[in-house]
């Protein structure tokens, strides 16, 4: 099949996932989903090793801009008339030699017993991910150089969220090394970062009340529900969300573990009455994967044909919310659980603000009850 735009726009879903391959351009593939949704690729392999690359989404991603993406990959990796590549390419592009020892795994592997157990358990994960596909492609240490890493950002093109963050995590990596005299400089440092697209996302007041009434109705278990009016009644992040107990909520209080949060430290909010039933009734469901609100809550707004948000856009609701209500600025960054950024707020203040998050807690429940996200009773939902 060639791919073009009306081709690639007539692939229907069949019940089960697929994936077409472009009789023109190797490794240019696009893959559908059961839903229909439609992701262009280029998969290739190298030194033994599978490389997948996503171009991006149909139609968001266009056909033609996903060809020359996959002409640019093919050209950043040329192969000798043999089908091997050359010594001077392997020099170029910091392709290790099959005989030279694999040394950069144990230096990551030091590096991971040093610098992870200081970190919060989300940001563990992000750089344990990001480490495996480090040492999968670079290998040794000769292999980590500014052009090297620079490829590697180009290949990550269409996600530029995620090449900013291995980005980051390369750089903490290679400054680590280079303070152990393991490289003699950073070669992350001459990378330049993409530009993402700041996040602005929220649901309107008639957009909740929509999205309240169908969250009832919807085919999603109850404790995903019941997880998603803590996040639109608290603007707690949806891991902290995610992992509750009932024996962190005492008369009326919720306070989440350190080990939860993003900041790394306890921090207590209010919980509605009603949610604290609900959560009595389906303790033993817990805790929830990560992603079971986000995809719920995707569902939903796509049935109502609103935005796709997820669930942390429902989070930037509740502070928008609350800015609209007049809420102060630093009583709003106190209530979401934001690391203070001043000086003397770090050092100097070590007040709870537990009054006034108390009061802005009662106002935000009060009007989601109103626009119908909090249930007229605790057993409302049976499904």
């Amino acid at each position: 099949m060639i791919f073009t735009q009306e081709s690639i726009g007539q692939l229907q879903p069949t019940g089960k996932r697929y994936t077409i391959r472009c009789e023109r351009i190797p490794g240019f593939t696009a893959k559908v989903t059961t839903r229909g949704d439609v992701s262009l690729w280029h998969d290739m392999s190298r030194e033994g090793r599978r490389i997948r690359t996503k171009l991006g989404l149909y139609p968001r991603c266009s056909v033609s801009a996903a060809a020359k993406r996959c002409e640019e990959i093919l050209a950043a990796n040329p192969k000798h008339p043999s089908g091997r590549k050359t010594d001077a390419q392997k020099a170029l592009q910091g392709v290790p030699d099959p005989s030279a020892a694999s040394d950069l795994q144990q230096h990551v592997n030091a590096f991971s017993a040093h610098h992870l157990p200081h970190l919060a358990p989300k940001t563990v994960r992000l750089y344990e991910a990001m480490l495996r596909g480090a040492t999968a492609r670079y290998l040794t240490l000769s292999a980590l150089s500014t052009r090297n890493i620079r490829l590697h950002m180009d290949s990550l093109w269409a996600t530029p969220v995620k090449a900013n963050r291995m980005l980051a995590v390369l750089s903490v990596l290679c400054r680590y090394l280079v303070e152990r005299g393991h490289l003699e400089y950073n070669p992350a440092l001459g990378v330049r970062r993409y530009k993402e697209r700041p996040k602005q996302d929220y649901m309107t007041d008639d957009e909740l009340k929509a999205f309240g009434a169908a969250l009832s109705a919807a085919h999603c278990g109850p404790a995903v529900k019941l997880a998603a009016r803590i996040v639109l009644t608290t603007g707690c992040r949806v891991g902290e969300v995610s992992g509750i107990t009932l024996s962190e909520v005492t008369s009326g209080e919720w306070c989440i573990p350190a080990e939860r949060t993003k900041a790394g430290r306890a921090f207590v909010t209010y919980l509605h009455s009603d949610l604290i039933d609900e959560l009595e009734r389906l303790a033993e469901s817990f805790p929830l994967p990560e992603n079971a609100v986000s995809q719920a809550t995707r569902r939903i707004c796509k049935q109502l044909g609103m935005p796709a948000y997820s669930a942390h856009d429902m989070r930037r609701t509740v502070g928008t919310v609350m800015a609209r209500k007049g809420v102060a600025p630093d009583i709003r960054s106190r209530f979401l659980n934001h690391a203070a950024t001043g000086v003397t707020d770090r050092h100097y203040n070590v007040y709870d603000y537990a009054g006034e998050k108390l009061e802005v807690a009662d106002m935000l429940q009060a009007h989601m009850a109103e626009l119908g996200i909090l249930p007229k009773s605790p057993h409302l939902e049976n499904n």
